[in-house]
Order: structure tokens, then C-alpha cells, then sequence
């Protein structure tokens, strides 16, 4: 079953407005964020897409604080629907290559930590999921007019 956020654009924090996206966490996911709440509720995780890995680009999940947002990136922040707790953060050029994923928890003896899966944007990525290839790349301010490279 499938917890899925919405971007509220109200202006609690600051933060760009954006509502093309349709971004999803699994249960896990949502589950792992509120536990680490519990322990600070300025907590929030922060997704991040930066170049490099062995496919062009890498996810990076880090925690940051509800009032860092905004300060030095324009921010999209998604909310829990059912509590509207503020819960996932990124920038604008980050949502480029993660509009349409979903985001997962992963807990076993391997590995543990969130990871993107079904990313629309990747056209192939590397065995441990980390990093990415696209064959799509962010136009500044205007992401729905993306460079396709054929």
C-alpha cells in the first residue's frame, strides 16, 4: 500500500510553489520519516540529485531542518496528507529528475536507507540504485521544456 503527498502550496515555510509533480512514498517510507520526527520534529529529509556515480547522476538523501528551507535553494516541500506534516524537501533542479518516482525505505540485513525506484527520468541506472543516466536534462526556471538528447 502506498502513501501518496501532494504539494500544498501554502507558505508556511518558505518555498517555491510548484504543482506539476506526482511524487509517492511507500508505507516504509513515510513510516521511517515520522520515527525520525519523533526524535526532532524540525526534522526533514532532503533529497538531492547532484552529478557524478557511474551513470552521470546520484541521489543523495540527507536531514536538514524545517527552517533551513529556502535559504539557499528554491525549495519544493511535500506535506503528509492526512496530518500536514512537512516531510520531504527539494529543489527545483532535484524535482526535474524525480517528478513521477517513488520513493522507498529500505531495512534488511544489506543495505538500509531510502532509495528512488521507477524514476521516469532515468533511462538506465547502476546495480546499487544510487546513480542515474538521463537522457533528459534541466532547462533553467523552465523544467517542462526539457533538452531530450537522442
Amino acid at each position: 500500500m502506498e502513501s501518496f503527498l501532494k504539494h500544498q502550496p501554502k507558505k508556511v515555510v518558505k518555498f517555491i510553489s510548484h504543482t506539476k509533480h506526482s511524487i509517492s512514498l511507500l508505507d516504509s517510507t513515510t513510516e521511517k520519516i515520522m520515527d525520525l520526527k519523533k526524535g526532532d520534529e524540525n526534522y526533514i529529509l532532503r533529497i538531492i540529485i547532484n552529478g557524478g556515480g557511474c551513470q552521470g547522476f546520484q541521489y543523495e538523501f540527507t536531514s536538514d531542518k524545517i527552517e533551513n528551507i529556502g535559504e539557499k535553494t528554491r525549495d519544493i516541500v511535500l506535506f503528509d496528507e492526512l496530518n500536514n506534516n512537512p516531510l520531504i524537501v527539494f529543489d527545483v533542479f532535484s524535482e526535474f529528475y524525480i517528478n513521477g518516482s517513488k520513493i522507498n525505505y529500505i531495512s534488511n540485513l544489506l543495505e538500509s536507507g531510502f532509495r528512488i525506484e521507477e524514476n521516469p527520468k532515468a533511462k538506465s541506472a547502476c546495480g546499487c540504485k544510487k546513480s542515474f543516466a538521463s537522457d533528459e536534462f534541466y532547462a533553467e526556471d523552465e523544467p517542462e521544456e526539457a533538452v531530450r538528447v537522442d
